[in-house]
């Protein structure tokens, strides 16, 4: 939505309505420039989301590697069922050279402090 009012007027404004972009890599974001999500399907249209913000190769990695270090501290297990879904705790993407960056990071720890209360 910021990203629509961003397309449309130039600034930020309240306002209501639809939105209908399609965010995919290539992207260029003009709104924001921080992302918080959780973990989605490999081929889904909210992982080109966060592929347009990160990088489609750095983000599929990044999956790889999650599960890779769950599974061998066994906090996941491979089981193979077919139609089944996993939920996640989110992930907090933000790029380095984000005017935001401290913001970002004292969030981040306190969110990280509220997890298990």
């Amino acid at each position: 939505v910021l990203e629509s009012v961003m397309q449309e007027y130039g600034t930020f404004k309240a306002c209501s309505g639809n939105t209908s972009i399609f965010i995919y890599p290539g992207y260029k974001y003009l709104a924001i420039d921080g992302l918080i999500t959780n973990f989605h399907l490999p081929k889904s249209t909210l992982i080109m989301l966060v592929s347009a913000l990160a990088g489609r190769e750095f983000i599929l990695e990044c999956y790889k590697e999650a599960v890779k270090e769950e599974l061998e501290r066994k906090e996941l297990k491979q089981i193979q069922v077919e139609g089944f879904n996993l939920s996640r705790e989110f992930n907090f993407i933000y790029l380095k050279s984000s005017i935001h960056k401290e913001k970002y990071l004292k969030f981040l720890k306190f969110a990280k402090s509220q997890i298990g209360k």
